[in-house]
């Protein structure tokens, strides 16, 4: 990976830390700490706190949301709810390590989040704004329905996990959180 490369990526980490941080304060966590460093793969970005239950926070984002919303109009809507449903999946395999290593080695932090950016919540696009590959927010719900049946099937799978959400622009409050919290 080249320099401006890796700048990019840096900045888009930062950005969607930011997001993350947004939406927890918007859906009123508090002491909300930021916890981890992108050199420390073991440490989660965030410790919530909602009503006296703490949630380790984890942010990543769609890889190829980008290559997808650039080219709708060539893939049919079963191969956009496979794309987001693989990279989902991916960004819940690759984070979920993050949850459990905290979760097993701090007391009293048992519950997790995976904050999924779309890419779409620091540099709105009208085209793609509020939009997920093109997909009706029925077929989304669909896609998280499967990806959390299919990761919590077993007892001991991704117990630590507790919510998904994922943005879909640049206003949090639109974010999807599956499955819906019952934090009020």
């Amino acid at each position: 990976m080249s320099k401006p490369q890796e700048v990019d990526n840096r900045i888009a980490e930062i950005l969607i830390q930011v997001k993350a941080f947004e939406f927890l304060s918007k859906s009123r966590f508090r002491q909300i700490t930021a916890v981890g460093s992108k050199q420390n793969r073991s440490q989660v970005d965030f410790i919530g706190n909602m009503h006296k239950v703490l949630y380790a926070i984890v942010a990543t984002r769609l890889y190829s949301a980008k290559h997808i919303e650039e080219h709708l109009a060539e893939y049919g809507e079963r191969y956009l709810m496979r794309s987001l449903k693989n990279d989902i999946t991916h960004a819940i395999d690759q984070k979920y390590p993050q949850l459990k290593n905290v979760s097993q080695t701090q007391f009293g932090i048992d519950k997790g989040i995976i904050f999924i950016s779309s890419g779409r919540d620091y540099f709105g696009h009208k085209k793609y704004e509020n939009s997920l590959y093109g997909l009706q927010q029925s077929k989304i719900h669909a896609v998280l329905n499967k990806v959390w049946t299919t990761k919590k099937s077993s007892e001991k799978s991704y117990k630590y996990l507790h919510h998904i959400v994922i943005t879909k622009g640049r206003n949090v409050e639109n974010a999807l959180v599956y499955p819906y919290p019952n934090w009020e």
